[in-house]
């Protein structure tokens, strides 16, 4: 049926607007505490002293929000997605290590100044803090060029949770603004108190998903490297494109946490993720066995068509970020919706395609679908080949400006087409995407 609600859309940016406002606050109160204690005089080497302790207040508070960004609360997911609070999570997390690593410095340059240099259980629980700050940013930053497992980097990840109790400790004792203002060591006590509640909502989380009886009831293998892996268990309302965080069983024991787009449609009777081979547990998917068992933490994100207005609906995927629009495509069909659709799939050879039935499926039952698909290393194919571009674009839909766009595919696609489709004349309220590396 046609969409004609611009609520959701309303909503995000409402949600948006009040979140900023609320971390400009939170972000704030510090500095204008720091303001009232501060030595203003420009002194030799007293203003290096009151630089970083200035800082230090400002790396605390960003700290805390970085956990607050990653904490999976519906409360900030819901008409953001995951993915985008996962964007401002890394941008605050530089911000974060960025100013932690000033204060050291600066601090450090001022004792050596007056020819000390001073150590102690608080100092040394603060450089304890600040080394596992460094140590979780360079692995968060750069795992994927030291060719480490997503597994590896999870595990480094949780060494993140001692950084916020180690930093409190370091400042209540040794920070002389929080300890000169009752008011903001009362306030830095409140963000620990609301950082023991976050880790403690997650923990019962954790424990909640893992109480669910979820298995795996079938595995099939979708071209040389996408799998599909069909979940059974209890029902679960989604909407068509929305993803799922999921722990499956392998020896020994439980895999660590992974996001993967549900697949499936929110009409069928069973939960589907579709992964393409491209580390160790995705290309170990193959092997896993029916009735593995399997947790189930969902649904997360955004990016549906049932959030925007139209008729109009235009799908552009590159490689595994079909998988979206494949439960979009399904929901579709099932809910009898008439809206024109168009679906532009880039892939690197034919042997690269997949999920046609599905596909074909759709162009029989639905009013008014087709798809093309663009292979950019296969020079035996005989349709749409090269990468997906203005031209292609232009030669397949014939209403820009009016339809709806949804884009999901590798970053390199990604950095491309939206800001082609932004110079095409497609309104930026218009263009969805979803970043399904997060």
């Amino acid at each position: 049926m046609p969409r004609t609600s611009l609520s959701p859309r309303f909503a995000g940016v409402v949600k948006t607007t009040v979140l900023a406002i609320i971390a400009a606050a939170v972000l704030a109160f510090p500095a204008v505490v720091w303001a009232q204690y501060a030595w203003w005089e420009p002194i030799w080497p007293d203003s290096l002293v009151e630089v970083s302790r200035l800082l230090a207040l400002l790396g605390f508070v960003l700290l805390f929000l970085q956990f607050v960004l990653s904490s999976r609360i519906r409360l900030f997911e819901s008409e953001l997605g995951l993915d985008r609070l996962y964007v401002a999570h890394r941008a605050v997390g530089v911000a974060a290590l960025s100013m932690l690593v000033l204060h050291g410095l600066l601090y450090t340059v001022f004792e050596l100044s007056l020819g000390f240099l001073s150590l102690g259980l608080y100092k040394l629980l603060g450089i304890g803090g600040l080394v596992l700050v460094i140590v979780v940013a360079v692995v968060a930053l750069a795992w994927r060029a030291f060719r480490w497992s997503y597994e590896t980097w999870k595990r480094i990840h949780w060494a993140s949770y001692l950084i916020l109790p180690l930093v409190f400790v370091h400042s209540i004792f040794l920070g002389s603004t929080v300890n000169s203002s009752p008011a903001l060591r009362i306030y830095f006590i409140g963000l620990l108190a609301l950082y023991g509640l976050i880790v403690l909502v997650k923990l019962i989380r954790i424990a909640v998903v893992r109480s669910r009886p979820y298995v795996v009831s079938d595995v099939v293998r979708e071209s040389h490297d996408v799998t599909s892996v069909h979940i059974d268990g209890p029902p679960l309302r989604y909407a068509p494109g929305q993803f799922m965080v999921i722990n499956l069983s392998m020896a020994p024991g439980l895999s660590e946490s992974h996001p993967f787009t549900i697949s499936s449609g929110p009409d069928d009777p069973f939960l589907r993720v579709s992964a393409k081979a491209v580390g160790d547990f995705t290309g170990a998917l193959p092997e896993v066995t029916a009735g593995s068992a399997v947790t189930v933490d969902a649904p997360y994100g955004v990016f549906s068509y049932t959030r925007v207005p139209g008729d109009s609906l235009v799908f552009i995927a590159g490689g595994i970020g079909i998988t979206p629009f494949l439960s979009q495509l399904r929901h579709l069909r099932t809910s009898g919706d008439a809206s024109k659709v168009r679906l532009i799939w880039g892939n690197k050879t034919a042997e690269d395609i997949c999920f046609e039935e599905e596909l074909n499926a759709a162009k029989s039952e639905l009013a008014d679908f087709s798809y093309v698909h663009v292979l950019s290393a296969d020079e035996n194919w005989d349709g749409e080949r090269g990468f997906i571009t203005r031209d292609l674009v232009e030669r397949h839909v014939d209403d820009i400006e009016e339809a709806e766009f949804f884009v999901c595919g590798p970053p390199a696609m990604m950095n491309t087409v939206v800001p082609m489709l932004k110079s095409m004349g497609a309104p930026r309220r218009r263009i969805q995407f979803e970043r399904f590396a997060l």
